[in-house]
């Protein structure tokens, strides 16, 4: 896996391979929150499956998810480039 840029308050993930990792320490976690821009289709992956959304510009959305403990939340863009400027597990 490859990583991403902060840059003036944004994380941007331009190649596949960029993603953004959390482990769910708990089992109360329930949604992932985004908040950024993308011409692209964004993909978040959990131990439960892969939830992939199309998305043109700026956006505020939340992704439900019921992971295990233990689990790695992987956040990136399929195609585009992601830039991220909030990023919310709860």
């Amino acid at each position: 896996e490859r990583g991403g840029r902060i840059n003036d308050g944004w994380i941007t993930l331009s190649h596949p391979a960029d993603a953004v990792a959390f482990r769910i320490l708990s089992n109360s976690v329930r949604e992932v929150r985004l908040t950024g821009s993308l011409q692209g289709t964004i993909r978040i992956e959990t131990g439960q499956g892969v939830l992939s959304t199309p998305l043109a510009g700026a956006f505020d959305i939340a992704f439900p998810i019921q992971p295990a403990m233990g689990d790695d939340i992987l956040v990136r863009a399929e195609s585009g480039e992601l830039r991220l400027a909030r990023v919310q597990i709860r």
